[in-house]
């Protein structure tokens, strides 16, 4: 039996996972609604596992993983959480957490990710990291930049340099909405949590121009070295953040003017002489800030880590530090804090409305799927009966017409079910060994029998090619052709089909049809017919694409293009 503790803030939510882990002989120890909670019960009683969203009140899931490491806490955590995407799934990652699974994933999903966990695995499904890489779960920072446009590396040099939205907006002559979707799409391309981590990454790559933070000062002009004072105010008084200088105990040396407002300071106030002086810490933030801050100078190495401030408002601010050397000796850390509370709420708030949206698309295309699948089974039974009814009385001319109508309405209904499965994310494809030439043959005699005035022939430059390709729908495409063909006024039409081979394995086949006698031209329908959209997707899906061209001389009226998979069989 192995202990857990629960954190949403949604009490049935609690209730059901509760439920499932108690029907698997699993423990909940303890539900908690909000993060701080989490956090304390985890490591107050050391679960074998937390289980925990990402929207939580006081301390958002993500902080509260971090802080549990911070902490050096071996409890495992599993975010199980309605933002299910890959900036998240990888964020949770990165910030320790064991496993990622949403909550619109198959209860199983749950199950299967608690005994994974606690068997010592880890639990990303490939299909929430997308892109991340479990086993590395950041590319080379050197990619990551050059992978970004010049107007993305230019808002995020100005974000580097404190500039606000107000003034980047202003500087390129776009509006502040569009400053914060830049914003947006460097955390996510550069794998950042916050402003802070992109402030890091562009003084790792010397972004900014000047000298790097922590390098020892050059001589000044006069042969004089620069104080440690005046080499931090020429590094950062002109940069529109809270930076200051502290010693190895945490004593501040030096500070920035943007330190003071950050802080609500006057000119003429003590600034924070201590790096724990803030009356805003609770007392055990505090000493964990001042052991995490000793910990990184002992280690020389760069730290960070994120704080609830709950007064006067609640605030979640990240500290972050980076060890200054001078002369080859360690003087102590530059620091930078910044609220980042605005910054997670609205990563939250967008992929909130962005799951809502996804949520209400799902619905509504469940909707349409089971509208259409009544129809269906009614246009069934309309086709049965007058297919007795044509038995009962062959003298009645009309009943074989309606008939043929009802089934080009099957046809049609059946095409716009496929294409809601196709936007729902289901796979309509299930590709065979098969030789494509006969294959074309036997569509075009389907398309025949359908009582069509319109000749049909096959002209193929080789005699047998084997693909593996999903017959049905293959069909389904050149009869897509030879309908648009029939629609153009076309009375005799021919189907040249060719392979070329792409790889070893790998082949292009083509049918292109040209029309030898043609009608006058017949104006297109005004809507769109369903069967031919479909085949235009199917093609996309087989890694090609279906033309619909308009007459002229010499040239195809359709054309097929499919990149497929070569058989030996």
């Amino acid at each position: 039996m192995k202990r857990i503790v629960v954190a949403d803030e949604q009490p049935l939510t609690r209730q059901s996972i509760r439920q499932m882990l108690e029907a698997e002989g699993h423990q909940v120890i303890a539900e908690v609604d909000d993060g701080r909670d989490a956090l304390q019960k985890a490591l107050e009683q050391e679960p074998d596992l937390l289980v925990l969203d990402l929207v939580l009140p006081r301390l958002g899931g993500l902080e509260v993983i971090r802080q549990l490491r911070q902490r050096g806490s071996a409890v495992r955590t599993l975010v199980l959480t309605a933002q299910n995407t890959e900036h998240f799934a990888g964020l949770s990652l990165q910030a320790g957490s064991s496993g990622f699974i949403g909550k619109q994933d198959a209860p199983g999903e749950l199950l299967e990710a608690v005994r994974a966990i606690l068997r010592g695995r880890s639990y990303f499904p490939v299909r929430a990291l997308g892109s991340v890489d479990a086993q590395n779960t950041r590319m080379g920072e050197s990619d990551q930049l050059g992978s970004l446009s010049p107007r993305e590396l230019t808002v995020l040099r100005y974000l580097a340099s404190g500039r606000s939205n107000k003034d980047i907006a202003e500087e390129l002559a776009i509006s502040d909405r569009t400053v914060s979707t830049y914003k947006i799409r460097l955390l996510q391309k550069l794998n950042a949590g916050s402003l802070v981590e992109l402030l890091e990454i562009s003084r790792r790559n010397n972004l900014l121009g000047g000298r790097v933070p922590g390098e020892a000062a050059h001589p000044g002009v006069h042969g004089e070295a620069e104080t440690i004072e005046e080499m931090f105010h020429a590094q950062f008084d002109g940069l529109a953040l809270p930076f200051c200088l502290r010693d190895r105990d945490g004593v501040l040396l030096a500070y920035n003017r943007y330190f003071l407002e950050f802080h609500e300071l006057d000119e003429g106030m003590l600034p924070l002489s201590r790096l724990t002086g803030s009356s805003r810490l609770a007392p055990e933030e505090a000493l964990h800030l001042y052991q995490r801050y000793v910990d990184a100078v002992a280690r020389q190495q760069p730290y960070f880590m994120d704080l609830l401030v709950l007064q006067p408002v609640r605030k979640v601010l990240r500290h972050w530090g980076i060890p200054y050397i001078r002369n080859g000796e360690l003087v102590g850390m530059i620091c930078f804090v910044a609220d980042i509370s605005d910054h997670e709420l609205e990563i939250l708030a967008l992929t909130e409305a962005n799951q809502r949206l996804e949520s209400l698309k799902r619905e509504r295309m469940g909707f349409m799927l089971d509208v259409g699948q009544e129809f269906r089974h009614s246009l069934e039974s309309i086709q049965t009966l007058l297919g007795n009814a044509l038995r009962a009385a062959p003298e009645i001319s009309e009943l074989p017409r309606m008939q043929l109508e009802v089934q080009s309405l099957r046809e049609r209904l059946q095409a716009l079910i496929d294409l809601a499965r196709l936007e729902n994310g289901e796979s309509l494809l299930v590709p065979r060994s098969t030789e494509l030439r006969q294959l074309s043959i036997e569509a075009a005699q389907r398309f025949l029998r359908q009582n069509i005035a319109i000749r049909v022939s096959i002209e193929s430059e080789r005699p047998a090619t084997m693909a593996w390709i999903d017959v049905r729908r293959y069909r389904h495409m050149v009869q897509a052709l030879l309908l648009h063909c029939a629609r153009q006024g076309a009375r005799e039409v021919i189907l040249r089909t060719d392979a070329e081979e792409h790889s070893h394995a790998h082949l292009v086949w083509r049918v292109a049809a040209f029309v030898d006698a043609a009608g006058g031209v017949v104006e297109s329908p005004a809507t769109p017919d369903p069967r031919l959209a479909l085949c235009m997707r199917l093609a996309e899906l087989m890694g090609g694409e279906l033309e619909l061209l308009a007459p002229a001389a010499d040239e195809p009226l359709a054309r097929l293009t499919l990149r497929l998979t070569q058989s030996n069989s």
